[in-house]
């Protein structure tokens, strides 16, 4: 293997490597990545000190990475194994795992839609009526600028990643010592997934430019003013919905801040209380606790998985006019069940510093600072519950009423009679495209930061990671007309 990685590599792609400690004050550390307001746990560093854009010079320094990571895993055809005791072991079945994976992988259909976006919107400009097509332009143009932001961000995160899965590899046949887990650690700093935010504009921003396509394909067989009345009252509370499930979802991270706070302190004082009668005891009530933390973590994940990806299905008749809002509850849902993941990553974090720092003297001395702010937190968390009650409420009353908006669009077009077939299934399929696509990437970028964040605290997830990573450069490679799967399968001789 080394005579034949020697042979097909040349040199090590070097990466600028940053690392964040995480804080040990007993203040939530929400690690502030770009990854968009549903993503909050995990930094996200972009290292571009020798960022090559061309895709040939890109295949070239990833294929140069991959020979790298052979070359720092395997020295004269034999496996390096450190003398640290400390060694998680991997099995067969993981192994077959991730080559069972890498065999596996198929194109995405929804990205492979997404791909032809730029095609649809040359046919509608040429079928739809020309009073279209600055619409249409717009949406071209907003289209080419993010393809491109997505390409170059793939590309990179392609190299990062290649480098985790070949590194992964190595260690999971031979087991895991604390070197290796921080080596894996720290090349996770370096991934970037701040393209994901242009894209996710870039679907806020088209399904506004298609919502009013439609409408006025709408209102040239409908063209009277109780039809522009309701388009426009259904425009304006979209507007509403938008804005407060924004400030929905934040008042979520707030009670979620809060009562990540609220837990750390009760767990502070349950050891302090420890402490005071036995240290030894205290400490290890402690590592029992972060053993039932960890235990609960497939339980936590389980909860994210089910709203992931649901966007598949296509919207019927008028109901492309709601479908922003319909996608709301399962993106609300995944929100939330993401940020309680991550909140018991946190504690988890927390807990693990605090184990490792270990002073019982300094566990007693906070004794009656935490009693004094458990009452604060617990006092905050009464006013956020009602707030975000209030904000619920809110929202609840401006579905109805949009709702009810979409329900008397609809008596109106179904009274007409049938639609202009074509046109309204081209429009159908823009939005589909753009939807289900950008679903497909996002959806991919999602999974690999759980399954990075919960490595981030328990190593034993690390083929979870590797799995995902995989996936996402099955994607890239899908996206840039790359080959970086094929590369990886003939490094690993899978």
């Amino acid at each position: 293997m080394h005579s034949l990685a020697s042979l097909l590599f040349s040199a090590f792609l070097c990466t600028t490597v940053t690392s964040t400690p995480i804080n040990e004050h007993i203040h939530l550390q929400h690690h502030k990545s770009k990854l968009g307001s549903t993503n909050r746990t995990l930094t996200w560093k972009l290292t571009r000190d020798h960022l090559l854009t061309d895709a040939t010079n890109v295949r070239k320094s990833i294929l140069q990475a991959l020979h790298g990571e052979v070359e720092s895993a395997m020295t004269d055809g034999n496996v390096v194994l450190n003398s640290d005791t400390h060694l998680l072991k991997f099995t067969r079945s993981d192994q077959d795992r991730i080559k069972t994976a890498i065999r596996e992988l198929q194109p995405d259909n929804g990205l492979l839609i997404f791909k032809r976006l730029s095609q649809i919107i040359s046919m509608a400009t040429g079928t739809l009526p020309k009073k279209l097509i600055p619409s249409l332009q717009r949406l071209s143009n907003s289209h080419s600028k993010t393809t491109k932001r997505v390409k170059d961000g793939l590309a990179v995160l392609s190299a990062v990643l290649s480098k985790f899965a070949i590194k992964s590899w190595w260690i999971i046949q031979r087991g895991m010592n604390r070197d290796d887990e921080d080596a894996l650690k720290t090349l996770t700093n370096q991934l970037d997934i701040t393209f994901k935010d242009g894209l996710a504009k870039f679907i806020e921003l088209s399904s506004k430019d298609i919502f009013n396509i439609y409408s006025q394909l709408l209102l040239e067989r409908i063209n009277n003013d109780e039809t522009q009345k309701l388009l426009e009252k259904r425009r304006s509370l979209d507007a509403d919905l938008s804005e407060q499930k924004v400030k929905l979802t934040n008042k979520y991270f707030e009670w979620s801040a809060n009562e990540g706070q609220i837990e750390y302190i009760k767990d502070l004082k349950r050891f302090n209380d420890l402490a005071i009668v036995n240290s030894k005891k205290a400490r290890l009530a402690m590592l029992t606790e972060l053993r039932r933390l960890k235990a609960q973590i497939p339980d936590y994940q389980a909860k994210v998985k089910p709203h992931s990806g649901n966007y598949t299905e296509e919207p019927q008749g008028i109901g492309l006019l709601s479908w922003n809002v319909q996608t709301f509850c399962i993106d609300n849902g995944e929100t939330i069940a993401r940020e309680n993941l991550n909140r018991l990553l946190n504690r988890i974090r927390f807990l693990e510093q605090k184990h490792k720092n270990w002073s019982s003297t300094r566990l007693i001395k906070q004794r009656r600072k935490t009693a004094s702010e458990l009452k604060k937190y617990e006092e905050r968390k009464v006013q956020l519950e009602h707030e975000q009650n209030e904000f619920q409420k809110q929202y609840n009353k401006t579905k109805q009423e949009f709702d009810t908006i979409i329900q008397q669009i609809d008596r109106l077009h179904l009274s007409i009679g049938p639609a202009d077939t074509d046109n309204t299934k081209l429009v159908h399929e823009l939005w589909y495209a753009l939807q289900t696509g950008s679903n497909a990437l996002i959806s991919a970028c999602n999974r690999l930061q759980n399954h990075l964040n919960i490595f981030d605290v328990d190593s034993k997830f690390l083929v979870d990671a590797v799995v995902d990573a995989l996936k996402l450069i099955n994607i890239a490679d899908e996206y840039n007309d790359s080959t970086m799967i094929k590369d990886i399968k003939r490094v690993l001789e899978i």
